[in-house]
Order: structure tokens, then sequence, then C-alpha cells
């Protein structure tokens, strides 16, 4: 039986600052399975994939850009392989497309 557990946490900041942070956590119970074998040639595991950074809301509940400032090794290690070796590259768009629905729409955006 696979088993899998995963966590996102979206917090915002203090006052009126427009920037929210945001974590992601996940393992499975094979993970043990999975990783990389390093320069010194051992094979480097983890039970936890995580990522943590900071989200800027362009069109709140819409539209939003995370910015990635901490992950675990093995989540880079992975980008690296897969050729996302550019801190650019590890940014990531959501766009919530549930809006599109009328009734969903006219409650989430304010037009007057």
């Amino acid at each position: 039986i696979a088993l899998l557990l995963a966590l996102n946490v979206v917090s915002t900041l203090p006052g009126k600052i427009p920037l929210r942070l945001y974590a992601d956590a996940m393992t499975f119970n094979d993970i043990d399975k999975l990783g990389y074998t390093n320069a010194s040639g051992q094979f480097i595991t983890t039970k936890l994939f995580y990522q943590m950074g900071i989200t800027l809301p362009i069109i709140p509940s819409i539209f939003e850009i995370n910015v990635p400032l901490l992950q675990s090794e093995v989540v880079t290690k992975i980008q690296d392989l897969q050729g996302v070796d550019k801190f650019t590259e590890r940014i990531t768009f959501v766009l919530k497309l549930n809006i599109l629905e009328p009734r969903e729409f006219l409650k989430t955006v304010k037009l007057f």
C-alpha cells in the first residue's frame, strides 16, 4: 500500500506587507528508496522533501508568484538533474482557474 503525506502552509506577514510566507513538505512510505549519489559516491536519501519561500499575490486569490528561498538538498538535486539549475527557473506561478466559474468570479473579485 502506498502512503503519501503532504502539507502546504501559507501565512501572511504582519501589517500591510503584501507578501506571504509558504512552506510545502511531503513524505511517503518508500521515500528511502529515492535519493542520489553525491560526489564521494555515497547514496544520499531523505525522509522529507520540503520547500519554503515567499508568495507575491499579484491578483489576490487568482494569480500569485512563489519564490523559493530554502529547499531540501534532494529537491535541489532532482531539479538540477532535470536542467532546472538557475534560481529564476525555480520560481513558480499559480493561476487558480476555478475563478473562471461565474459564481466564484463574482464572489472573489470585487469590482465595485
